[in-house]
């Protein structure tokens, strides 16, 4: 698995954690 796909998944949770506030 390449940098570049960790990133784009942990954005992809941040995301969804900011979201649930």
């Amino acid at each position: 698995m390449t940098n570049e796909l960790m990133e784009k998944r942990l954005e992809k949770i941040e995301n969804l954690l900011l979201g649930q506030k």
